[in-house]
């Protein structure tokens, strides 16, 4: 017993010199500093602590210390992700933004770039408040006031996508990104609603769904394919096409005329010698593509080589199925000696499958890409490709949608956009031709 009062004795001792208060104080320091508070607030003069030390540790310096830390600033407070997540939904809710039930998690996770974790600890915070109701196996219910189902006047755009924000190509990526910009500095806020099933040959109860349960001004659809479009111009919603508009379809839309590029990519191979050309392009049923096909077969329609013939590489888009769809090209011998590829992510695929099978590019096949990308710059042969601007569609497609927002409604008008045509190395003259040069 007596080494551990010892101990206790020398760790007090080494606390005092050390300059800090020792347990036994404790009480004497917060009565003196409470004395000091109130005479301070009474405006009588604090008494003057007389100096008096125990185990080294000068009791006025004590106090004046406590004194000093109770005349500190607050400390900002520290905020958290989850708190953030549960105001801006709160914020949403009374701006009515969503009708009656909320959309799914896996949605909301995904337009507000959080974990699935810290959007269920958000919504126990609103649950909490008593704004919504959660259910196991149900839909979250909206549990405020009534929502106006109509978009009408509202700030809010939303981009409408088959394909979740991580699973877009750079291009729309990058598209989202300076149409977000635009329309914050036109005080619009943008989200992204994705939804695969959207793919489904009969949407429309979806989209009913989807429709009813937001509040949205003005409604993007990126890539969608018919049905979706007709079900949103015979509603008569304020939408706009970013993409090919189908026909007989009366919506405003803006996209590259990819009409006009298949067509002048023709008759680029073709003065260059080339006389069997492919179209690498997907079966997917959009507008974009279905005109590319058009622009590539009008492009032979004036050829004056009777030799010159055209050849349609349709896939699925997947790597089995254009390692497919090139089969003719790696086994035949009367292979087409340039291919046309419609999409960036095709054209590294078709590029990397002729390269494996000993195919050179461009000393057996000529490559041409439809669209541009920026990992083009890093490959080597440099890619002969069609370049547009990306900013100025960007900024073409947002001064509309603040137009359709304000208005209401815009001329059912297809904007088309020129690209130009960059040279590359992955473009040359046939295989004979060039040989023939070289000799």
């Amino acid at each position: 017993m007596e080494s551990n009062d010892r101990v206790s004795r020398n760790q007090t001792s080494r606390r005092s010199r050390a300059g800090f208060p020792t347990p036994s104080f404790a009480k004497k320091v917060d009565r003196l500093s409470l004395n000091a508070n109130w005479n301070e607030q009474s405006g009588k003069k604090a008494p003057r602590w007389r100096y008096c030390t125990r185990g080294g540790l000068t009791l006025r310096r004590t106090v004046a210390k406590v004194l000093a830390m109770a005349t500190w600033p607050k400390l900002p407070p520290r905020r958290s992700l989850t708190g953030d997540v549960a105001a801006l939904l709160r914020e949403q809710l009374r701006a009515g933004a969503w009708q009656q039930f909320l959309p799914s998690g896996r949605t909301l996770a995904d337009q507000l770039q959080v974990s699935r974790i810290t959007l269920r600890e958000a919504l126990e915070i609103l649950r909490r408040e008593g704004r919504i109701r959660i259910a196991h196996g149900a839909r979250t219910r909206i549990t405020g006031a009534a929502r106006t189902r109509t978009g009408l006047g509202s700030r809010r755009v939303t981009v409408l996508s088959i394909s979740p924000l991580h699973e877009l190509p750079p291009y729309d990526i990058f598209l989202i990104g300076e149409l977000r910009r635009y329309l914050h500095d036109a005080g619009y806020e943008l989200d992204v609603h994705s939804n695969a099933h959207l793919k489904w040959t009969h949407p429309q109860s979806l989209l009913e769904q989807v429709v009813k349960q937001a509040r949205v001004g003005v409604w993007i659809l990126l890539t969608q394919g018919a049905i979706v479009q007709r079900w949103f111009a015979q509603r008569n919603l304020p939408a706009i096409i970013l993409g090919s508009c189908h026909a007989g379809i009366r919506l405003p839309s803006f996209d590259l005329d990819y009409r006009a590029i298949c067509r002048h990519a023709v008759g680029v191979c073709l003065r260059a010698g080339h006389r069997h050309i492919a179209l690498a392009i997907p079966s997917s049923g959009l507008a974009g593509d279905l005109a590319s096909e058009l622009g590539f077969l009008e492009g032979f329609q004036g050829a004056t080589h009777r030799a010159a013939a055209p050849v349609l590489l349709r896939h699925d888009g997947t790597l089995a199925g254009i390692r497919a769809a090139l089969k003719p090209v790696v086994v035949s011998k009367n292979r087409p000696t340039a291919i046309l590829v419609s999409h960036t992510r095709d054209f590294l695929t078709v590029l990397t499958c002729l390269l494996h099978a000993g195919i050179r590019v461009p000393g057996d096949v000529s490559l041409i890409s439809r669209e541009d990308d920026e990992f083009f710059a890093h490959i080597h042969p440099s890619v002969a490709r069609y370049v547009a601007s990306r900013a100025e569609y960007a900024r073409r497609v947002a001064r509309a949608t603040v137009r359709l927002a304000a208005a209401g409604s815009l001329p059912p008008r297809s904007s088309l956009i020129m690209a130009q045509f960059q040279q590359g190395e992955t473009l040359a003259g046939p295989p004979r031709l060039v040989q023939a040069t070289s000799q």
